[in-house]
């Protein structure tokens, strides 16, 4: 690949503090956004309902 491969056997402490920050980061925003989405579903579900019930 035209990446370079970084060996992890040798990431030193900065790197992997770096790395597990970067993990509760996106642990953190993708339970936010599955919060979001099913709310949406759930305003867009009802609202179909209405629609259907007229």
């Amino acid at each position: 690949s035209p990446f370079p491969q970084r060996n992890f056997d040798f990431a030193d402490d900065s790197d992997l503090k770096e790395l597990r920050e970067i993990q509760d980061t996106c642990i953190l925003c993708s339970s936010i956004y599955t919060q979001i989405f099913s709310y949406i579903g759930y305003i867009l579900e009802h609202t179909e309902n209405k629609h259907v019930e007229k």
